[in-house]
């Protein structure tokens, strides 16, 4: 009984055994996907070119710049101006030829040597320069009767008078510098709030739709700050050269001026200078 049940199972399990061989050949066939005789190798189709978007450079120039600063640069571009041409008439005046000039010193040495001191006017009141005005100011109250001093401390006294004048006079020029040097940053700062307030008008009123409108009045606001101290610097640097400059030749001829009192003083009494030195070792 059991070898008949074997064998009427047998068929069964043949057939499905053969129907699963089938549909593992359809699936094979199903996944294989050359296609016979189109054996040829078919050149590879390119993918598709994306299209980049288009940059544009923009070159800045400096008169884009200057466009881009607003209605600040027109008079931060006044205030430049003004500090290049203080700077170049400070140094045409402030030169040693045009105060202290050598050859007119080594004249006045040699009249003030022989005690020539209305010649040493004379010639002083030819010359243009500071020393020569200095001179005529201060040579006139020497004392010829005071053979110990020549009257120095009436002379230094119409030397301090003339320079306490002129020297005014110099420095009220040369101040121009510090002006510019304080205006320049807050008229860049006041053209910096304009450019902030126009960049939040506009974008109250539009939003943030086209930051390129917002940009051009960011570019006007940082634009006038480095304008300003642009300017401010190089006329601080003026300021304290030109000052410095007036100084130091205002002290030569002051020193030269004591000088010439010292050479007037030896010719007069050559021995007077002496008289205060030690000479021997008095053991009395």
């Amino acid at each position: 009984m059991r070898t008949r049940s074997w064998l009427a199972i047998l068929p069964i399990l043949w057939v499905a055994l053969l129907a699963g061989a089938i549909l593992v050949g359809a699936q094979e066939e199903a996944l294989d996907l050359d296609i016979p005789g189109l054996d040829i190798d078919l050149p590879a189709t390119p993918p598709a070119a994306v299209a980049s978007p288009e940059v544009y450079e923009e070159t800045t120039t400096l008169l884009g710049l200057i466009q881009s600063g607003g209605w600040a640069m027109w008079p931060l571009g006044a205030f430049s101006i003004a500090v290049l041409a203080l700077a170049v008439y400070h140094a045409l005046i402030l030169r040693r030829a045009e105060f202290c000039p050598p050859r007119l010193v080594t004249a006045l040495r040699d009249e003030m040597a022989a005690f020539r001191v209305r010649s040493a006017v004379e010639q002083a009141g030819q010359s243009p320069t500071y020393l020569g005005r200095l001179l005529v100011r201060a040579l006139p109250v020497l004392d010829p009767d005071d053979l110990e001093t020549l009257g120095r401390p009436q002379v230094q006294e119409a030397m301090g008078e003339f320079a306490a004048r002129v020297n005014g006079l110099y420095m009220l020029r040369i101040n121009y510098f510090s002006i510019l040097a304080q205006a320049a940053p807050m008229l860049g700062l006041l053209g910096t709030v304009s450019g902030m307030i126009k960049a939040f008008s506009v974008m109250g009123r539009e939003g943030m739709g086209d930051p390129s409108r917002l940009a051009g009045h960011i570019s006007e606001a940082l634009v006038t700050t480095a304008s300003g101290l642009i300017i401010a610097l190089p006329a601080l640097f003026f300021y304290f050269f030109f000052r410095n400059r007036l100084v130091q030749l205002v002290g030569e001829c002051a020193e030269t001026t004591e000088d010439l009192l010292s050479l007037a003083l030896a010719a007069v009494n050559p021995d007077r200078r002496l008289d205060h030195l030690p000479n021997g070792l008095d053991r009395a």
